[in-house]
């Protein structure tokens, strides 16, 4: 095995202790644990076999599985954001509701 898969692999095996360990303290809620231990696994196959990335990224003609890579991650990371972004205006929302309601 090439060392970018164990590194690869190791890093997956470190943010999956980091992911239960943090949900053990009860500093992740469900969604999170579920988004850390999906990305998590994920790296982790990929990183088992590559070939996979391989194989999707000739399927969709493209040339280099970097970009594959680099594309779906930059996806990822905008549904995160926006997915933040709902959480963040709705406890805003609620923050100001209990705002009102005390002020009264």
């Amino acid at each position: 095995m090439r060392l970018i898969f164990l590194i690869g692999l190791a890093t997956s095996l470190g943010i999956l202790a980091l992911v239960i360990e943090f949900s053990r303290r009860e500093l992740l809620d469900r969604n999170s644990f579920f988004i850390g231990l999906t990305a998590s696994i994920g790296l982790g196959f990929f990183s088992v076999m590559p070939e996979i990335l391989r194989i999707t990224a000739s399927l969709l003609n493209i040339q280099y599985t970097y970009v594959l890579t680099s594309t779906v991650g930059i996806l990822a990371l905008l549904i995160l954001n926006v997915y933040s972004l709902a959480r963040l205006v709705g406890t805003q929302r609620k923050l100001n509701e209990l705002a009102q309601e005390v002020a009264i």
